[in-house]
């Protein structure tokens, strides 16, 4: 029936003219109405190529440019795509020509598009209208013309039949997708902007027509399209936002629906990830609750006592009160503050909060918004009670990521970071009732490695809270919005409203609190039954390590940087000059994929299509000069020999990485010149970013170039670099951010040597200096050290080989020594085929040591 309706049919629709029975039965809202995205280029492409004509009249120029109309033939084709399981939209991606079998959404019946449930019928099975929304369907989807229905479609009706959903429920439950065709390109899973367009008329009518009262949207696309792009699933754990969807046309009262929206991690990465399965089912659970009308959570935010401190008699009186308290006494401690490190000019401590009670937090107010004092008489006093109070042989402190916050409290003289450890005995640390100190963080990421562990996500999850930062993340959204400023240039908290930060501030250590207790009984044992408390207790114990890493910081040369960026601006701009007069094109940036592309394998290769036709333009200037080579690998890491015999040149791009132009290295010289500005320019994006000009002239700040990125843009006031370290990685490494020291590589040392020639003075580490200061103690001198072949001995240990084992004890000999055997130049010489001694110095002799990174490469690979 719906493929041959009439074009009168579908101009009652249009019209929405409610004495026609077709239009009734399949409504449909004009594409042009308010609030309704504009329809996507292929839609476009395919109703033009129909008609011969244009599917969108445009009227005005300049600002006065707007859509007038929208063609029937258009508004025909979304319509089939609405209510229809048999239409195919031809696509144009990355030059290759597509038919999108298109999967409608539907309830969980037989009907397609979005249909009028009474609301009789709605009462018989809760009441509510609930809409569910992915990414896009599977393989599975397609075939079955269903949405839902593959292993992510099962996970999720298991998830939910779990969580009382019952079948009658189920039924009139609509399941869509962002996008409605399976993905296309198997060298990508990200969802490309012209198809989102294309779709996003589709999701907009059905939210019109089936008036969701709730909505759940599974991962971070979808979430995106119903919420407004600053909504992330991060940023969604343990709240629902509302949105108010258009409900008039033209020239009609303004009419709104509002539907309560939540968001989920996308069931298809659940079966990607099991250790996901936990937060899915969390969600879930949060949303059916909502869904029957109840409040999703127990505000238990009410149920905690915030007491905001100004005065040392009033603080003093709450610490006697904790102290009164016989037996170990746990106190989780948090701060708020401003600037960028303590002891930065402009910098300071705003609050000290504690709670030695999950229903109860202090917030000792130290400086109100904008810095001014606030505690009375001084800061003094409130650090010399709370010093009172913390710095004890009976008090547990605990803290969340408690290295952010100590460096803080040590500069003002709260010294607890003493108080901050374990005991030896991993006996006394099991069930937690120890002085000392313990991280939530560590506490969770020792039984769930691969959890989220944001304070305010833990306590949603683990102690039912409603998320209690939003109003900090708005105040923060809107001030930078003001001061026109990015988020990593925002220093603290110091201009937030006192009714906005002392809330946040409370609530973290009232959750802490709790979950200190939370974890004493999760650390027993993981879902798998494992004991946790091992685990827990070497994090603590490595803490103190870190923490004295992140305070002490790294004594670094100025100077140096000044020297080594100038030296790397310099060397990158004259070979890319003599580059460019080289291979005769004037304009040639090594930093485009699309022109490095050509110019290493020639226009064939382009990634540049005509939109029309799909072939491929060339981007290189007449008379410049193309390598010609045989890609290595495609942008998907596809070895290209792979690319070809699958026919899918027309999907995947050649790669044109540093590893590539390598490889490529060894069968021309121009190759090697571009991987060459390729090392020195990621030096330029990382370590040694440019410094800041005005007039073509260096700015300089206090004597000092300015610097907004690289290592000089984290020196601090004392020519220190504070690196901050997390302990939470899955890997079991340790990692650093803002700057990422342990990034810092020398292993290219040798290729910047090759590179500068006479001009090479100095190796890239060496702007880290020993530390000659009086206030740091003596004068030190800087150790290197590594282990030799630690992973290839914990996989020999492992896999229990002799061989492997034998080799890997023999790695420790002196190189002179006969038994001696380096397991990767032994690689590099079989792999690369090489006539040299299998060692290091065998190597270097032939001119070849780095191919021992690159057998390096193939034994972890």
């Amino acid at each position: 029936m719906l493929e041959n309706f009439t074009r009168s049919d579908l101009q009652a629709v249009i019209d929405g003219d409610e004495n026609n029975a077709f239009a009734r039965q399949y409504p449909m809202y004009p594409l042009l109405s308010p609030g309704m995205p504009l329809p996507g280029p292929n839609f476009i492409a395919h109703a033009e190529a129909l008609t011969d004509a244009p599917a969108l009249v445009v009227e005005g120029k300049g600002k006065d440019k707007r859509v007038a109309e929208a063609s029937s033939m258009l508004h025909g084709l979304y319509f089939r795509a609405l209510y229809t399981d048999l239409f195919v939209l031809p696509l144009s991606h990355k030059g290759k020509k597509y038919n999108a079998h298109i999967v409608p959404g539907h309830c969980n019946d037989n009907a397609m598009g979005p249909k009028y449930i009474p609301d009789e019928d709605l009462d018989a099975v809760g009441g509510s209208r609930v809409m569910l929304i992915g990414k896009m369907p599977t393989a599975e989807d397609v075939c079955a013309k269903r949405n839902f229905v593959g292993p992510a479609g099962m996970l999720l009706r298991e998830t939910l039949e779990n969580l009382g959903v019952d079948e009658d429920v189920l039924a009139n439950w609509y399941m869509c997708n962002l996008v409605r065709w399976m993905q296309m390109d198997s060298s990508s899973s990200a969802l490309p902007q012209a198809w989102i367009k294309d779709c996003l008329p589709l999701l907009h009518q059905e939210l019109r027509l089936y008036k969701p009262d709730y909505i759940l949207c599974f991962g971070a696309e979808a979430t995106k399209a119903v919420c407004g792009p600053g909504n992330t699933l991060a940023n969604m754990i343990g709240r629902d936002v509302t949105i108010e969807i258009p409900l008039h046309t033209f020239d009609e009262e303004p009419v709104y629906h509002k539907a309560r929206v939540m968001a989920a991690v996308n069931p298809s990465a659940v079966v990607r990830t099991p250790d996901l399965r936990d937060r899915f089912e969390s969600t879930c659970r949060e949303f059916v609750t909502m869904s029957r009308g109840e409040s999703s959570v127990v505000d238990k935010n009410n149920e905690i006592t915030l007491h905001y401190i100004y005065k040392e008699r009033e603080l003093a009186e709450i610490v006697d009160t904790v102290l009164a308290k016989p037996g170990l006494k746990k106190i989780a401690v948090d701060a708020e503050w401003h600037g960028k490190h303590p002891g930065e000019p402009g910098s300071y401590l705003r609050t000290i909060q504690f709670s030695h009670r999950g229903d109860y937090a202090a917030v000792v107010v130290l400086r109100s918004q904008g810095g001014a004092q606030a505690f009375m008489p001084n800061e003094a006093a409130a650090i010399s009670q709370l010093k009172r109070l913390l710095d004890r042989d009976d008090v547990q402190i605990g803290g969340s990521f408690f290295s952010s916050d100590l460096p803080w409290l040590e500069h003002y003289g709260l010294t607890i970071a003493h108080r901050f450890t374990v005991p030896a005995d991993i006996n006394v640390v099991r069930g937690g009732n120890y002085p000392g100190g313990f991280d939530v963080a560590l506490a969770h990421h020792a039984y769930d490695e691969t959890g989220d562990f944001k304070l305010e996500v833990m306590g949603v999850r683990l102690r039912g809270a409603v998320r209690w930062d939003l109003d900090v993340q708005k105040w923060k959204r809107e001030y930078l919005k003001e001061h026109k400023m990015k988020d990593e240039e925002l220093e603290g908290y110091g201009e937030c409203p006192d009714d906005v930060l002392l809330p946040y501030g409370g609530y973290d250590a009232a959750y802490t609190r709790q979950l200190m207790d939370e974890h004493c009984v999760l650390l027993n044992a993981d879902r798998y039954g494992n004991d946790c408390w091992v685990p827990f207790h070497i994090s603590m114990m490595a803490f103190p390590a870190f923490n004295e890493m992140g305070m002490t910081g790294i004594k670094v040369d100025r100077q140096r940087i000044d020297d080594l960026t100038d030296l790397f601006m310099e060397m990158r701009a004259q070979y890319l000059a003599q580059l460019r007069i080289d291979i005769k094109w004037p304009g040639f940036n090594p930093r485009s994929s699309q022109q490095c592309v050509e110019f290493l394998f020639g226009e064939q290769f382009s990634t540049k299509r005509d939109k029309e036709t799909g072939t491929r333009i060339r981007v290189r200037p007449k008379g410049a000069l193309s390598l010609y080579l045989t890609p290595v690998k495609s942008t998907a890491n596809k070895a290209w020999d792979w690319v070809v015999a699958k026919k899918q040149e027309d999907v995947h791009s050649p790669s044109t990485d540093k590893e590539v132009c390598g490889i490529l290295g060894g069968v021309h010289p121009m190759a090697r010149r571009l991987r060459d500005i390729r090392l020195l320019d990621q030096v330029l994006k990382s370590t040694f970013r440019p410094p800041v000009l005005e007039d073509n002239q260096i700015i300089s700040d206090g004597g000092h170039r300015r610097y907004v990125g690289g290592i000089a843009k984290y020196i601090c006031f004392d020519d220190r670099v504070r690196s901050t370290f997390q302990q939470v990685k899955e890997t079991g490494r340790a990692s650093s951010a803002r700057p990422p020291l342990q990034n810092i590589s020398k292993k290219r040392e040798d290729d910047y040597r090759r590179i500068f020639g006479d001009r090479y003075k100095w190796p890239i580490r060496s702007f880290i200096i020993s530390n000659t200061d009086i206030e740091y103690g003596e004068p030190t001198v800087l150790v290197e050290a590594d282990y030799t072949g630690a992973e290839l001995m914990l996989m020999a240990v492992m896999a229990q080989d002799k061989v492997m084992l034998d080799h890997c004890l023999r790695s420790n000999l002196e190189e002179s020594h006969p038994d001696y055997y380096d397991i990767h130049s032994n690689i590099a010489v079989l792999a690369f085929q090489l006539s040299c001694e299998p060692t290091k110095q065998g190597l270097a002799s032939i001119g070849k040591k780095g191919l021992r990174v690159a057998a390096k490469g193939v034994v972890f690979g």
